[in-house]
């Protein structure tokens, strides 16, 4: 394809001739094009009959263009040899010129031909498209008035700039920065070609483009400015303050995305992570870990032994990762390509506050992975894989929520071996710079037999001491009935029943198919959440829940008092709460199954369970 010139071009040193019409606006050219499989498609915008000499003054060609090119101009050497300035701002260097400071909208003013569009409805031109075509009576020529905008005083006519010299430049970028220092503003021009008549449409491949330039990024292990910016919202969550809610650039996730991908592949080839550690991994769920120290507590209370647990709080888990000391422990794990692309994200990062329309000042972030994206979570845990553990205690963690389990004939036995792995943890904590808040942790003691307190300390503060406690959304009582989870589910599901009775009760004109839609997403999973482990409760707390179930589903379809709860379940098509369970610890059990974690699958070895206590266990559920 040879070259055409438009009128506007300038610097063009030679325009090709122009080849036979009837090449360019064939089928055979556009299906040619479109064999090329470039970055864009051909098509036909103009009908094949169409006067070639028509278009090309459509386009402005001239068959000679050469005469019309315009002088270059010569730049001394001592230009050349100047050294530009970083920064430069054409506004300060004339301001008396407005022109530079302010481009006023000149879209309905001039004294062209172009000074505005016609008041006419979309239509198709020399095309066969879904538009009516432009054919027929032309509107009249929209009046052009010598002014632009209302109250700028300067008449039109002292208004108007005519060039006094027109002359080109090379095609450099200094010879260009050269003229804008010294003259100003400068305008471009390009060539187009004679495909350019059958351009139809965009058709870049917008996701190998933007892999591409991902992978350079690690390639250079280096990440760009603009993508560790993060805007922050506040929201107020009760009476705990302020909490922060980051928004991080698209195209930094992109590139997280693609560094998380290639990051886990290599930490599970080089087992990285401890097995104890179940959060943020593929096939881990919370359930998982929780019965890991349900199993724990129930083989000790079966053995009439006391199993004291504590769980740990860390305040401000990501906010506080110490970069350098991350850096340190990536050194000993990964190769250093990736040891210096990680640096480079974490260095130098920055954030403002977002309040409605007002933004803050940027500072700078020192500490901490980026909360909301993609890689922090998991550089959090290569950060705490190395958290100290002991043959005589059981670790478990899930991100930032970490438990510890200690076994013995006593409560004064497994308080000691506790404060054992407590001092080593708070030591492990104080080396890289993690602070535990003493306040928020617990100690529980799981046993049927009444005992005295023995006190546990970290950094010298005694941790509370409670008769339940809550982890991963599940409520772990001292003697492990779950009587206690069971009546905090139901409390919680009141207080949401409540909020949306409005909509789902008796008086509501929503159709039921939508009521039970509502029914199944905002309040069922609240109680089906864990149930095959607390579903190994009493038939009197279960029957709590289906109880709330019974009378949900009739406030739905409005039944009378005589219609049985069964029969209602069976016509809208409801398992009870007992099926849900048995649903819920059979697909747990297949997963377990094919758990790639050993912790996970030592959960299914039940043949040498001791069985002391009329207890139904979690793999009886289903």
């Amino acid at each position: 394809m040879r070259a055409l010139a438009i009128i506007l071009l300038i610097g063009c040193s030679w325009v090709a001739a122009i080849r036979e019409p009837s090449d360019h606006m064939s089928d055979d050219f556009i299906d040619y094009v479109n064999s090329l499989n470039t970055t864009w498609k051909a098509g036909r915008n103009f009908h094949k009959d169409t006067s070639f000499e028509f278009l090309k003054g459509l386009m402005g060609v001239h068959e000679n263009a050469n005469t019309r090119l315009l002088p270059r101009k010569q730049f001394p050497n001592s230009m050349r040899a100047t050294i530009l300035p970083k920064e430069f701002d054409a506004r300060k260097q004339w301001p008396n010129c407005p022109t530079i400071a302010e481009i006023r909208d000149q879209g309905a003013c001039g004294s062209c031909w172009g000074c505005q569009p016609y008041e006419i409805e979309p239509c198709e031109h020399h095309s066969n498209g879904t538009r009516p075509s432009c054919e027929g009576e032309n509107p009249s020529t929209p009046k052009c008035k010598h002014k632009c905008i209302d109250g700028y005083k300067l008449p039109y006519k002292q208004d108007l700039h005519y060039g006094k010299n027109a002359y080109t430049v090379e095609n450099n970028v200094d010879t260009i920065r050269h003229e804008i220092l010294e003259n100003g503003p400068v305008e471009g021009a390009f060539t187009v070609h004679a495909d350019l008549l059958q351009y139809k449409s965009v058709n870049h491949d917008f996701k190998r483009l933007v892999k591409l330039g991902l992978n350079l990024k690690v390639l250079s292990g280096h990440t760009s400015a603009p993508s560790k910016r993060t805007a922050t919202f506040l929201m107020w969550p009760c009476s705990q303050g302020y909490r922060p809610i980051s928004l991080l650039p698209v195209m930094s996730k992109l590139f997280e995305k693609l560094i998380n991908k290639r990051l886990l592949a290599l930490i599970n080839e080089r087992k990285l992570l401890p097995n104890h550690q179940f959060g943020f991994r593929q096939k881990h769920s919370t359930i998982d870990q929780v019965h890991r120290i349900v199993n724990i507590i129930e083989e000790a209370l079966e053995k009439k032994n006391v199993c004291s647990g504590i769980f740990l709080d860390v305040a401000q888990a990501f906010d506080k990762v110490w970069h350098e000391g991350l850096n340190h422990k990536l050194k000993k794990m990964l190769p250093y390509q990736y040891v210096e692309l990680l640096e480079s994200y974490l260095s130098r990062r920055y954030f403002c506050i977002k309040q409605e329309d007002a933004y803050s000042e940027p500072r700078t972030i020192n500490a901490g992975v980026p909360q909301g994206s993609v890689i922090g979570p998991l550089l959090y845990l290569l950060y705490t894989c190395d958290l100290p553990e002991t043959e005589e205690n059981t670790t478990a963690t899930f991100a930032d929520d970490t438990a510890i389990l200690a076994v013995g004939e006593s409560n004064e036995e497994s308080t000691q071996k506790l404060n054992r792995a407590i001092s080593r943890i708070s030591s492990w904590t104080a080396k890289w710079r993690i602070r535990l808040n003493e306040a928020k942790s617990v100690h529980i003691d799981f046993t049927n037999r009444s005992i005295v307190y023995t006190p546990t300390f970290i950094n010298g503060v005694a941790i509370p001491y409670v008769n339940e406690a809550k982890y991963l959304g599940m409520t772990l009582d001292a003697k492990l009935r779950w009587k206690e989870h069971v009546k905090k589910k139901k409390t919680e599901l009141v207080l949401k029943l409540r909020k949306m009775y409005w909509l789902i009760g008796r008086q509501s004109t929503m159709t039921i198919g939508n009521k039970l839609l509502l029914y199944n997403q905002v309040l069922k999973p609240v109680w089906s959440y864990g149930a095959q482990l607390w579903g190994c409760t009493a038939p009197t707390n279960r029957q709590i829940i289906q109880r709330f179930q019974n009378s949900v589903l009739r406030c739905i379809t409005d039944a009378p008092w005589y219609f049985r709860n069964d029969a209602l379940h069976r016509e809208l098509n409801v398992d009870s709460v007992d099926q849900v369970i048995k649903q819920r610890a059979s697909a747990h059990l297949t997963r377990l199954r094919d758990h790639l974690n050993e912790e996970a699958v030592k959960l299914l070895d039940v043949e040498d369970l001791t069985r002391r206590l009329k207890r139904t266990k979690p793999h009886e559920l289903a």
